[in-house]
């Protein structure tokens, strides 16, 4: 939607000088990628018809952050009616040599109004804001909003850029196309950030399906199999977003060293919540198996230990991966006997998954509840 009101186009018209700080970056704060020629041309253009004096782009965390934006701005404020979105995809890669340009073009053409619709409507970036509800637990109250609601026309979160069901559905799709053109260009941050997008749009699409099906009674055995789809569908494809969002930060901002409790990993944080709150749900739901029940149990006593233990920093413990950050910058680990159980749920947690197959490691025996590894 336009951003510059009818009170300030009336001021700039008359020849008055007007300045715009807009925001090119998926959040204010936290680590997200999007790279949207899209989103930036849409935008340069209402500045340039609106006749906007002044340009300050607000980009955060850092320029590395958001150079694909930052260069489409450049290139539209000084000739809007110039390249095309796609033609100036292809030279960006040229610039920045990433090989086979027209490729980059295509995969550039796919994923940035998949990232428009996904930012445009706060997600996940909205569970940030205390005045929006968490989903899951919207989900679970029937509180989840029509899609295309913008709450008190600020909050579009979670899906208020989506319109109707089927525009989800062709997001899942072009995500999915631009996923497959980022392994073929072999750019780790291309193929990151194409992995963080599609697994957003996933998550959307999968918490659509569950709105159809849970009801103030839960789920009903017809609907039983769906729901259980939907909700590991949801937790796969928060959990892909999240360690994609991390790889792709260490590819663009090398420099960056944050705390893992910094604003900088909101957004992944968000993701984890999502994914532990939605574990529960299926419980409550009754559409888990001993698989997700279980990993549920781990998240929900890690948070607990974690709460009621005094924690000092352990270095030895070799939980940190960042060699060289300051003591309080370290991952924080309990030193009591309680703190030993907490190591060892974190270590079943990790370990839960069979190496490269996606597959648990713990199921029940055939034929029984009792579990066997």
């Amino acid at each position: 939607r336009p951003i510059i009101y009818p009170l300030m186009e009336k001021y700039a018209a008359e020849g008055r000088w007007l300045g715009i700080c807009p925001q090119w970056t998926g959040a204010v704060g936290p680590a997200t990628p999007f790279s949207g020629a899209h989103f930036v041309h849409y935008r340069m253009k209402e500045f340039v018809d609106k006749r906007v004096s002044g340009f300050t782009a607000y980009v955060t965390p850092t320029f590395g952050h958001a150079r694909f934006n930052i260069e489409a701005a450049a290139e539209w404020s000084w000739n809007l009616h110039g390249r095309t979105t796609r033609e100036f995809a292809a030279s960006y890669a040229v610039r920045h040599g990433i090989d086979r340009p027209e490729l980059f073009a295509d995969w550039s053409e796919a994923i940035g109004p998949v990232a428009w619709d996904v930012y445009g409507s706060d997600w996940p970036v909205g569970e940030l804001r205390g005045s929006s509800t968490p989903v899951v637990e919207a989900l679970r109250t029937g509180q989840l909003p029509a899609l295309g609601t913008v709450r008190w026309d600020l909050y579009p979160y979670p899906w208020g850029q989506f319109q109707s069901e089927q525009q989800i559905r062709d997001g899942v799709t072009a995500a999915g196309r631009a996923l497959e053109l980022a392994k073929q260009i072999g750019r780790s941050e291309i193929l990151e950030e194409s992995r963080v997008i599609e697994g957003f749009i996933r998550a959307l699409a999968a918490l659509f399906e569950l709105q159809k099906i849970v009801g103030p009674d839960g789920v009903d055995d017809v609907n039983r199999p769906r729901a259980a789809e939907a909700c590991q569908e949801f937790i796969d494809a928060c959990q892909q977003s999240e360690s994609a969002l991390r790889a792709w930060s260490k590819h663009v901002a090398t420099e960056m060293v944050a705390a893992p409790d910094s604003r900088y990993w909101q957004v992944a944080e968000v993701l984890q919540r999502n994914v532990q709150q939605m574990r529960v749900l299926a419980a409550e739901l009754g559409v888990d198996d001993f698989h997700t029940r279980f990993l549920t149990f781990c998240d929900l006593a890690t948070s607990e230990l974690n709460k009621k233990i005094p924690r000092r920093c352990h270095r030895r413990a070799g939980l940190d991966d960042r060699p060289g950050l300051p003591c309080g910058q370290a991952d924080h680990i309990p030193t009591t006997t309680l703190g030993n159980h907490l190591l060892l749920l974190r270590a079943l947690r990790q370990r839960s998954e069979i190496p490269g197959s996606g597959q648990p490691a713990i199921r029940a025996s055939p034929g029984t509840d009792r579990p066997r590894a």
